[in-house]
């Protein structure tokens, strides 16, 4: 029995060294950069840009928000449920009414559209000094509808104005989230547009959050 008692706690020495030693924990991204970690998981403790981290070899490109590279070769990818979308401050976001936070939720909202995810805010003044342009299909690529590429003869600046309308981004955020546009204008300028690049359209503002 007591053999039994004794095998079974260096089986748990054995383990709990194991997975230390595979998975490490760091106070935030930017110790993802210099962490010479030779694991396969990293753990990243910041409340708001934190999450688990999973080591790929290739095939990823860093975005410094949902990729980090990692110092002894490959990167490190963030794991998220794609249901429960991305947050800005994955990107450097701070949401405290003080820092210029439009970098960083560009970053994400450009993630977004390119993988059609939820960009989810979470509570907190996000202060922008500058309109966020929110981009989305342009003339050089697919239509929504047909599939057809729009150069051809058949393109409808109609439908694509509807494509445009549609462009697959949903923005959520919580009742205490707030985007603040500190920035002067000559006149009544929206915080939020919505635009495409080359369609011929001008950039078409939201009717509801101006400056």
């Amino acid at each position: 029995m007591k053999l039994m008692k004794a095998g079974i706690l260096v089986l748990c020495i054995f383990s709990f060294s194991f997975l230390n030693a595979q998975q490490q924990i760091v106070n935030n991204t930017i110790d993802l950069l210099t962490i010479a970690n030779s694991g396969e998981t990293v753990t990243v403790k910041d409340p708001r840009s934190g999450g688990l981290f999973v080591h790929i070899d290739k095939g990823v490109a860093p975005d410094n928000g949902i990729v980090f590279p990692r110092a002894n070769g490959g990167f490190w990818v963030r794991q998220f449920d794609k249901a429960t979308g991305v947050n800005p401050c994955w990107w450097g976001a701070k949401g405290d009414g003080f820092n210029n936070d439009l970098a960083a939720i560009k970053a994400a909202t450009a993630y977004c559209l390119a993988n059609q995810t939820i960009l989810q805010f979470p509570s907190g003044v996000f202060r922008i000094n500058a309109p966020w342009i929110i981009g989305g299909k342009s003339v050089e690529e697919e239509d929504l509808f047909s599939g057809n590429i729009t150069k051809v003869k058949s393109f409808k600046p109609e439908q694509h104005q509807v494509a445009r309308e549609s462009t697959p981004l949903i923005v959520r955020g919580s009742v205490r989230t707030c985007i603040y546009g500190d920035f002067a204008a000559s006149k009544l300028t929206a915080i939020i547009y919505y635009n495409i690049k080359s369609n011929g359209y001008k950039m078409k503002p939201s009717p509801h959050l101006y400056t």
